[in-house]
């Protein structure tokens, strides 16, 4: 299963670190006007926790659901930046995920397989079709063969294409 940015529990426990960051002892006052028992200290670190294992995750679905110029060459550079994003947030301040450990390395894993991004990731059409995104171009492949072939496959597409002109532009 995956998250979305929408789903009002992934967005309560955003709301709930950002105004526990805002006024701590506002924010305890408030549960305890309401009647609602007080969150532990370990249930605050795990909502922190939480929320900073999934900000890579919320940003790109984010992005990739837009309304407005979005496109699919949005895809692979977009999924590529939030793994990279989730494998740099193996630590915390300096130590260890205490609680969100396993989640993180199943996001991790995830995005590689099958039933997820790799068949979009392999995709030599959508490859390119974010190469031609001027955001984009190629800075978003690490590998440099890989550059270099998708360079190749661009200029061979754009030498299939007939462009015939006149004074009045293509024709």
């Amino acid at each position: 299963m995956f998250f979305y940015l929408r789903d009002p529990k992934i967005l309560f426990s955003f709301q709930i670190v950002r105004l526990i960051d805002a006024d701590d002892e506002k924010f305890h006052s408030v549960i305890g006007n309401a009647g609602l028992n007080k969150l532990q200290k370990s249930e605050v670190r795990y909502l922190r926790e939480f929320v900073y294992v999934m900000e890579p995750v919320a940003t790109a679905l984010d992005i990739l659901q837009r309304d407005n110029d979005m496109y699919i060459g949005y895809l692979n550079p977009v999924v590529l930046r939030m793994e990279a994003n989730l494998k740099a947030r193996r630590l915390k301040d300096g130590k260890a995920l205490v609680y969100c450990e396993a989640l993180l390395n199943t996001l991790i894993k995830a995005i590689r397989t099958e039933r997820r991004f790799l068949p979009f990731l392999e995709n030599e059409e959508l490859k390119l079709a974010s190469c031609l995104i001027p955001m984009f171009k190629m800075d978003w492949v690490a590998d440099p063969m890989e550059k270099t072939s998708l360079r190749a496959n661009l200029v061979g597409l754009m030498k299939q294409v007939d462009l015939t002109w006149d004074s009045k532009g293509i024709i």
